[in-house]
């Protein structure tokens, strides 16, 4: 897009979700009129496709009520099953992946939707954003 410019601005915060660690600057047309703004990797995803033009500081959408205080079980189309933990009181929860190696434990959901890409946030302590983005869920259990 001929208005970003992509690169490493790790001391910039997304001008959406609010973590650290950026990898997009985006001018017109995916911020409102006379603004710049950088984005991380998924919340300028989530641009690109859906929010054109809309204010700063949307969230992304995490997951639906229903999940929101359960453990679950994912599966993805390419057949990864993630395994997830009630949410902490800081809305994070533990992480595992029965065939597949995860190099973090903690994470938050960013986007969990059947027929969507599941994605989460890693936590660390520095507060990076660092993400993990699936292929298609065609499985959410609760368990």
């Amino acid at each position: 897009m001929a208005n970003t410019t992509r690169g490493s601005f790790s001391e910039k915060k997304c001008g959406d979700c609010g973590k650290m660690g950026c990898c997009f600057v985006h001018h017109a047309p995916l911020v409102p009129e006379g603004e710049i703004s950088t984005f991380c990797w998924f919340c300028g995803q989530l641009r690109q496709t859906f929010n054109r033009g809309k204010p700063l500081g949307i969230s992304p959408p995490g997951e639906e009520k229903e999940f929101k205080n359960s453990y679950l079980k994912i599966t993805t189309k390419n057949g990864f099953v993630y395994r997830l933990e009630k949410p902490n009181k800081d809305g994070l929860r533990r992480i595992s992946c029965k065939n597949r190696n995860l190099y973090f434990s903690l994470c938050k959901i960013l986007l969990l939707e059947m027929n969507e890409s599941f994605c989460v946030w890693e936590y660390n302590p520095e507060n990076m954003a660092k993400g993990l983005s699936t292929s298609l869920v065609v499985k959410i259990e609760k368990i």
